[in-house]
């Protein structure tokens, strides 16, 4: 299984929104983006937009997150970068920072729990990974991710020179197929969002990749026979070519 890294996913643009008016008075429905959190009632999205929250239909307290996904009803335009919104789900995004393949953060990694990245974007500065794994039934255990890079390798399937090399790491105390103990019904799968800054994502080479830059992302996943899930693993990679213009 090969994909390409970089999907640009359904995060729309605010731009023209004048233009799309229902007969409610809504400017656009289920705008779904990544943002910051301003304060309790506003967020900053990654297009750059400040958006006021005038209705709630989530339970989600705004000011205990930082950075988030979140979907909303665009219900005013205020000015090219002021909207007022009715916010529908909203999501925690984790931030993680790339470390080296020496750092002692590396060295420290106790589990290689599998992962699947269903999807993956640039946007607001960050490459954004949208996850899925497995977690026990009633399970308290803290998962976490770690991102880590080596050194850059030639590719031989893709025949090309691989200049970032990311590996991503999943901590999550043997919560997974693989784990012989485990059956599948007793575990569940989740989703989880994480985002990585731009210019803490090319470490060996001291900073934000260049343009042209081939980045490969490896992580385990469980294989499958006809759709089911086995317990065996195998090392999935995907790919992309940074391109600073995907920044914004």
């Amino acid at each position: 299984m090969k994909n390409k890294l970089f999907v640009f996913a359904a995060v729309l643009s605010l731009l023209g929104l004048s233009s799309c008016i229902e007969d409610d008075g809504v400017l656009y429905y289920n705008l779904t983006e990544f943002g910051m959190v301003k304060d309790a009632g506003s967020i900053l999205s990654d297009e750059g937009a400040v958006l006021t929250v005038t209705d709630k239909m989530c339970e989600e307290n705004l000011d205990t997150m930082k950075r988030i996904l979140f979907v909303c009803d665009v219900t005013k335009k205020l000015s090219d970068l002021d909207y007022e919104i009715t916010l529908k789900e909203v999501y925690p995004v984790k931030e993680i920072q790339t470390v080296l393949r020496s750092s002692p953060e590396a060295a420290a990694v106790q589990y290689d729990d599998p992962v699947y990245v269903s999807s993956s974007w640039f946007s607001g500065g960050y490459l954004n990974l949208a996850l899925s794994f497995f977690i026990k039934n009633e399970s308290k255990t803290p998962h976490s991710f770690l991102l880590v890079e080596d050194v850059p390798v030639y590719d031989e399937d893709q025949a090309k020179q691989v200049d970032v090399n990311l590996r991503l790491y999943h901590q999550g105390g043997g919560e997974s197929f693989a784990n012989p103990d485990l059956e599948l019904t007793d575990l569940h799968q989740v989703n989880a969002y994480v985002s990585i800054p731009i210019e803490h994502l090319d470490p060996y080479h001291g900073g934000t990749p260049e343009n042209g830059m081939l980045l490969r992302l490896g992580r385990l996943w469980h294989t499958y026979d006809l759709d089911d899930v086995e317990r065996t693993t195998k090392m999935y990679y995907s790919y992309g070519e940074f391109n600073q213009t995907q920044n914004n």
